[in-house]
């Protein structure tokens, strides 16, 4: 039996994108809350101030600069991921809201996407 290749897609979660050679930009959502102004040189007053201000910048930056930045993304990406695993193992109830587990499916998408393609490149 002979495999198909699987389409490339995109899956937006928690407003970040998964994205994949043929994916179309990302429009600028408007639900999205204003980013609260943290001036240069200054310290973020709440790590909500400062998730406030990454993913608006993030999302919004020329793709050049965030593939000079990568490794530093990525770092941070995984430094999130081990936090909320942190924080699953002290909540009581379920660990995760289905919100969080839709963002967790979709940081697994992105790391499979990603292994994937280093594997088409070898």
């Amino acid at each position: 039996m002979e495999e198909k290749p699987a389409k490339p897609t995109t899956e937006v979660q928690l407003g970040f994108a998964f994205l994949t050679d043929t994916a179309p930009p990302i429009p600028s959502r408007s639900d999205t809350p204003p980013s609260r102004s943290i001036r240069p040189g200054s310290r973020a007053h709440s790590l909500a101030d400062t998730l406030a201000t990454a993913q608006p910048t993030l999302l919004e930056a020329p793709l050049k600069d965030v593939d000079t930045q990568l490794l530093s993304l990525l770092e941070f990406c995984e430094a999130a991921l081990t936090r909320a695993l942190d924080v699953a193992s002290t909540r009581t109830g379920k660990p995760f809201s289905a919100e969080e587990y839709r963002s967790l499916r979709g940081i697994g998408q992105a790391q499979w996407l990603l292994t994937e393609k280093i594997n088409d490149e070898r």
